[in-house]
C-alpha cells in the first residue's frame, strides 16, 4: 500500500482510480463493506484503488466540541486499510486553509486532476468542501462535467 501524507509530495499524477472518501473511525463492517467495493471495481477496471481520508478528523479543526472521540489511532487505522488491501491511502491534513476549498476546486484540483477518479463511491449523504456546500447532486454534475461516475452503495 502506498501511502501518501502530502499532496504536494505527489510526483506523478494518478490517471485511473476508484476512489472513496470518509474519515473511517475505526473501519466497521459497512466501511470494510464499501473498501472492498472499490477494490473489486479496481480489479474489474485495471484502476488503483484509492481511499482518502483527513488528519485530523475535520470537526477537530472546524467544531472542537463537536468532534466526536476517536475510535482507531492514526497508526492502528493505516494498519487496518493495508490489512484490507487496499492500493493507495490518501491522508489529507485538514487544516483552516483546506477547509476553505470550494466543493467544485477540491472535486476538480485533488479527486480528479491529481488522483485521477474515474469512479468515486459515497454514501447518499456525503457532504464536501467549505461549508459542507457540496452534495451528491452537485458530485454527479461535477461527474457529468470532468468525467468520473458516482456511485452510491
Amino acid at each position: 500500500m502506498l501511502l501518501i501524507t502530502d499532496l504536494n509530495k505527489i510526483t506523478s499524477k494518478f490517471s485511473n482510480s476508484i476512489i472513496t472518501l470518509g474519515n473511517f473511525d475505526g473501519l466497521h463492517l459497512g466501511h470494510q463493506a464499501l473498501i472492498k467495493m472499490i477494490m473489486d471495481r479496481a480489479r474489474e477496471t485495471g484502476a488503483k484503488s484509492l481511499v482518502v481520508t483527513f488528519r485530523p478528523h475535520p470537526l477537530k479543526i472546524l467544531a472542537p466540541d463537536k468532534c466526536p472521540p476517536l475510535i482507531s489511532i492514526y497508526e492502528e487505522k493505516i494498519r487496518l486499510f493495508e490489512k484490507l488491501g487496499i492500493d493507495v491511502l490518501v491522508k489529507i491534513p485538514f487544516t483552516l486553509d483546506f477547509s476553505s476549498m470550494t466543493p467544485k476546486d477540491f472535486v476538480k484540483e485533488i479527486l480528479c486532476n491529481l488522483l485521477g477518479a474515474k469512479e468515486i463511491f459515497v454514501g447518499s449523504n456525503y457532504r464536501f468542501g467549505k461549508g459542507r456546500e457540496g452534495n451528491i447532486r452537485m458530485l454527479k454534475e461535477l461527474g457529468e462535467e470532468l468525467e468520473f461516475k458516482v456511485i452510491l452503495p
